[in-house]
């Protein structure tokens, strides 16, 4: 029996630096993040895969969601930065990692539709999103393009626990 973990956390390379380098980078988050090293070291993740016969795994980006750590000026491009390195990541290792969940900046609603359709075009097999976007909902109509690009897509949305402010 193959067993496939549908929502396993991890930070590629270029975007884990980006993430250690931010402001929350350099504090709490950072000190965590750097401490649990399968989060962003692909040599040491693929060893804990590779320990469990028929395991393979679905990535999703480590918490916190992108837009907990930057602004609308500069999510998009960290999360294009992120989907762009999960979905690396499963190209170079689909016997290890099967697919993985977009993310999307949140705080850039227009983006975030954007981003989704370019993700789940390119292979995402879902869409990541917080549980609320720095304390607002996620269920203004602002949002709607984006439910709309996923609904049409067929792909489930993950809702990552854990994103208070």
């Amino acid at each position: 029996m193959r067993y496939i973990d549908a929502f396993c956390h991890f930070s590629p390379p270029r975007y884990f630096n980006a993430l250690v380098e931010s402001p929350a980078g350099q504090k709490d988050i950072g000190k965590r993040v750097r401490g649990i090293p399968a989060l962003h070291d692909l040599d040491l993740r693929l060893k804990v895969v590779d320990q469990f016969a028929d395991y393979t795994q679905v990535l999703s980006l480590g918490l916190p969601m992108v837009d907990r750590l930057w602004g609308p000026d500069k999510t998009p491009e960290m999360a294009k930065l992120a989907n762009d390195g999960l979905a690396e990541v499963c190209d170079k290792h689909p016997d290890r990692f099967v697919g993985y969940t977009a993310v999307v900046p949140m705080n850039a609603p227009e983006a975030a539709a954007k981003e989704a359709e370019r993700a789940l075009k390119n292979g995402a097999h879902g869409v990541q999103l917080g549980t609320n976007v720095n304390g607002r909902a996620i269920d203004g109509p602002e949002f709607w393009p984006l439910y709309e690009v996923i609904e049409k897509s067929g792909k489930p949305i993950l809702a990552a626990s854990g994103t208070q402010p």
